[in-house]
């Protein structure tokens, strides 16, 4: 379950309310956010906002009310108290978040690209509610399909839950080629017996 801290902002010489996922939201409510009246996004702040008018409290529970499953609403006066406690970061956790590095293969020819975040619960449980990517059991990393758009949603939830990350682009292979040629010296032939000729 995602947690939505919802708190009064001024952005831009306006006053706003600041719509703060703490991790990134999945689809339905992504699509609940994008369709609040008066909606932005502010990219240095990395949320969604809307206009700060009476009764903001009620029109959010109300937007918000098909889905209490996904989210809890979580309404506050100011943005120092947000931090969720389940994800407040201590000592400990900020040591292993730092220590804990995320690696990023990116296959630009077949256009995917490959999260590998280690044994980290927290990041699996984020990926999962994406349904933008799939878990490869086989090779336990997660497996995305699609442009920069994704790439960049999915290495802003690593950012912002304090991961380091590394990228690396793969060697790729033709499109028109389903697996590497092998070298000469690779080449195996097969000798056939001679033809046998009758007279």
């Amino acid at each position: 379950m995602s947690r939505l801290n919802i708190y009064p902002i001024e952005h831009r010489q306006e006053k706003r309310v600041a719509l703060d996922f703490d991790a990134f939201p999945c689809k339905e409510l992504d699509e609940i956010a994008r369709n609040l009246p008066g909606r932005r996004f502010s990219s240095s702040r990395k949320l969604w906002h809307i206009p700060l008018e009476d009764g903001y409290q009620a029109k959010l529970t109300k937007a918000f009310e098909k889905v209490p499953h996904l989210v809890d609403l979580v309404f506050q006066e100011s943005p120092t108290s947000v931090i969720s406690p389940k994800f407040e970061p201590t000592s400990s956790t900020k040591v292993k978040d730092k220590s804990h590095r995320v690696k990023i293969s990116i296959d630009q020819a077949r256009k995917k690209f490959y999260v590998d975040h280690g044994y980290c619960p927290r990041l699996f449980n984020i990926f999962s509610h994406l349904e933008e990517g799939f878990w490869e059991k086989k090779y336990r990393n997660w497996v995305f399909t699609g442009d920069n758009l994704l790439y960049r949603k999915v290495k802003n939830i690593i950012e912002k839950n304090s991961f380091l990350w590394e990228k690396q682009v793969l060697n790729s292979i033709p499109k028109n080629q389903d697996k590497p040629q092998p070298k000469n010296d690779q080449v195996k032939t097969t000798l056939l017996p001679p033809l046998s000729r009758k007279y």
